[in-house]
């Protein structure tokens, strides 16, 4: 803080502008920077002004943040950072995203939901009320581990401060707008705060004009008075200076010229300090419209050659200024963007079936750096925010062309790895990448160790697609459950255990749900940890909220064809049929291929749910003509021929299913309810066992299985098997006490 909060208050002000303008041009795209402080702000050598650490930005899909909450999940809670020794004057570790000292209140309690571009505009009041005060809004020391919130007394505490402060009006009501507790009662984002900054700085200039006008005044009133005392002079000396009038006369016109000549250069450098102070506080639109108004006084004026070319060159060097500010702001947004891209790819390459599309999406990331062309990766990395995300990029990229395709195209991963290798600067690193690309897997996992967390996620990421590559499944689920635990905060880490568990033999749901929804709150992946989530509710048999993920999830661009026909799916099991309908039409007008009729499945179990059952297989014959091993469809026809009597042909259908999907449990339990009518009992006690290994809690198949065990004379088996099922809950209508005591009776026969 100054001791002397008047010390060059104008070019704090001007820095503060310039601030503002740039959080300006981020809030119009959608970026909210969310850890504004004094440290992430930065003066050039010509007085540029420029806002750094991006690290903790926010990319709203929407644009532009609107005066609304969002809507929330129920297991939307608060969002923790992963970085670490912080102060209230640096970014918090634990709880909370952001700088205590400058932090908004919203952002204090955790609400992330309710974080928008007005965190930033609290964070500016903050700064102006360090420059107005002297100290940041919140004094008080706070624990690393518990930030103190910037409200409550401590916010009234600087609102009082900024009042005593004794400053410009202006600027003590835009600093407590700033810094109202409450959201809605702040400017709505920092371009109504650069406006009003820049609406203070024209006030000051218009009085500073007056003030001119009236000293200028008064010198030609005082210069008029001595002209009249010359005259009396004069006439009273008229016949001692009559030979000397027309001297007199010259000598007058040169002063008069001189004293003209002189206020327009004072003029001009008027114009040109004023172009230079708002250049510094990046006002540059105003900047080049005052030396503009001194290059032409200048000329209009008639001064010298050298000060036509100074304010020429000012004019000149402001316009490339700005051009160059502008495309400095326009990167950063395009590498915060791609960033945000290349974590999402690094979980796709987990996904054999997705990447060579994730290949061409490399391609573009990378191409959207520099859309022209005009510098290369390396020319870039100076200007980058975070040079190491773009360094990770290019060794995932290159990790995928080694293990993801056949090498068609080696001179295409020979130049990724040279690129790389000339960015990377961990020469330990560099060591195991080339154990990795030989395939060495063990020396790879010797070097990495037994302390994942020594490793970064990015690295880790490529040495689970190595294992995945080189089918390691045995060792793939343990290493990324370790990353995952080492890498609690890591977005790839948490989605790929999620994966992996869903890949595993059985499938652990209940865990890879944890997983996906930890990876949701982490990263915007554009609806893909939704979807996941929404197979994980639906295997879990949570249809209800599996409906809500997959409606988030098709909001996102991830998959949105795939959301929408699981969203129809899970409508449909929840009886739902009129919106699973739409969500069907959905489905049709985003596919392209109508010879595939990728929703035939979809149209037949809503026949098959309204009771029109030939509809229902007629929709499932198209199905299974594209797709002949479609589980739902041959679960679905074969029951719709039993509704019809066919069985012959339901039982064809329920014993592929049987042969496809072995764990298909509701379709064994319909096959075997099927034998069992036919009195084929040895072969219902078969299909039977096999359902409950899947699903041992199902009442229906327990007393199913007992009584097929009663028809084979088996009574003393039958009677656990139907003990269970009445304890589990047997079926309504189910005369589960009647079967016991046959059982019961069979027994003592």
């Amino acid at each position: 803080s100054r001791r002397d909060t008047t010390d060059d208050l104008d070019t704090f002000l001007g820095v503060l502008g310039r601030v503002a303008e740039a959080l300006s041009y981020a809030h119009s795209r959608g970026v909210v920077h969310r850890d504004l402080k004094p440290s992430n702000v930065m003066l050039g050598t010509f007085g540029e002004v420029l806002v750094t650490d991006w690290g903790l930005a926010k990319v709203f899909q929407e644009g532009p943040v609107e005066d609304r909450p969002e809507e929330r999940d129920e297991d939307t809670g608060r969002i923790r950072t992963i970085r670490t020794k912080s102060d209230g004057l640096t970014s918090l570790s634990g709880s909370v995203l952001g700088t205590p000292a400058y932090m908004a209140p919203e952002q204090a309690r955790g609400e992330v939901e309710f974080v928008d571009a007005r965190a930033d505009v609290f964070a500016l009041g903050g700064l102006l009320c360090e420059i107005l005060t002297g100290g940041p809004p919140n004094r008080r020391t706070t624990n690393p581990g518990s930030p103190a919130p910037a409200g409550g007394d401590d916010l009234e505490g600087a609102r009082a401060r900024v009042l005593d402060s004794e400053s410009h009006p202006d600027l003590v009501a835009l600093a407590l707008d700033c810094l109202a507790p409450e959201i809605e009662a702040r400017p709505q984002n920092a371009g109504v705060v650069s406006n009003r900054l820049k609406a203070h700085r024209a006030s000051l200039d218009l009085r500073a004009r007056e003030a001119e006008l009236s000293a200028t005044t008064a010198r030609a009133v005082a210069r008029s008075e001595r002209r009249s005392r010359r005259r009396i002079a004069s006439l009273s000396l008229l016949a001692i200076v009559a030979v000397l009038a027309a001297t007199g006369a010259w000598v007058a016109f040169r002063l008069q010229d001189e004293r003209r000549l002189t206020d327009s250069r004072e003029r001009v450098r008027g114009h040109q300090d004023r172009a230079l102070h708002l250049a510094s506080a990046a006002d540059w639109e105003s900047a080049v419209i005052e030396a503009d108004r001194a290059r032409r006084l200048a000329q209009t004026e008639g001064l010298e050659r050298s000060a036509v070319d100074h304010a020429t060159d000012l004019v000149a060097r402001l316009e490339r200024e700005h051009e160059e500010a502008m495309a400095a702001a326009e990167f950063l947004v395009r590498e915060q963007n791609v960033a945000e891209q290349l974590e999402r790819l690094r979980v796709r390459r987990f996904q054999v079936a997705t990447r060579q599309q994730v290949e061409e999406e490399y391609f573009g990331a990378f191409q959207s750096l520099q859309p022209d062309g005009s510098a290369t990766l390396a020319e870039l990395l100076p200007r980058s925010g975070d040079p190491q995300k773009l360094v990770d990029g290019v060794l995932d990229w290159a990790i995928l062309r080694r293990y993801g395709f056949d090498n068609s195209r080696p001179e295409w991963w020979l130049r990724l790895m040279q690129s790389w290798q000339s960015l990377e600067t961990d020469r330990r690193k560099i060591e195991i990448v080339d154990a990795l690309l030989g395939g060495r897997l063990d020396l790879v996992l010797e070097g990495v160790g037994a302390d994942l967390s020594a490793w970064e996620p990015p690295f880790l990421a490529n040495v689970i697609v190595a294992l995945v590559a080189l089918g390691e499944e045995s060792r793939v689920l343990t290493f990324t459950s370790r990353a995952a635990q080492a890498h609690p905060r890591s977005y790839a880490m948490r989605f790929g255990h999620g994966l992996f568990l869903t890949l595993a033999d059985p499938p652990h749901w209940d865990e890879a749900l944890v997983e996906f929804t930890a990876a949701d709150a982490l990263l915007d992946d554009r609806g893909l940890s939704a979807h996941n989530m929404g197979v994980a509710f639906t295997k879990l048999g949570r249809n209800s909220e599996a409906v809500r993920a997959f409606r988030r999830a098709t909001q996102g661009h991830a998959g949105r064809l795939t959301s929408w026909r699981s969203l129809a799916s899970s409508l449909i099991e929840l009886g739902q049929l009129d919106e699973a309908e739409l969500a069907i039409a959905k489905v049709g007008v985003l596919t392209q291929d109508a010879d595939c009729a990728p929703y035939d499945d979809l149209l037949g179990a809503i026949h098959y749910h309204r009771g029109r059952f030939l509809e229902s297989i007629a929709a499932f014959d198209r199905c299974l003509a594209a797709s002949p091993d479609t589980p739902s469809a041959l679960y679905l026809r074969g029951s719709a021929h039993l509704r019809l009597g066919n069985s012959t042909a339901a039982m064809a259908d329920l014993q592929r299913l049987r042969e496809i999907q072995p764990r298909h449990w509701r379709g064994l339990y319909r096959l075997g309810t099927r034998l069992y009518l036919l009195e084929r009992y040895d072969e219902a006690v078969e299909v039977f066992e096999e359902a409950l290994a899947v699903n041992p809690g199902a009442s229906a198949i327990l007393i199913n299985l007992g009584q097929s065990l009663v028809q084979l004379g088996r009574p003393e088996e039958a009677l656990g098997y139907l003990l269970m099922g009445q304890k589990k809950g047997a079926p309504r209508g189910t005369p589960i006490a009647s079967f016991i005591a046959a059982c019961r009776a069979a027994i003592d026969q």
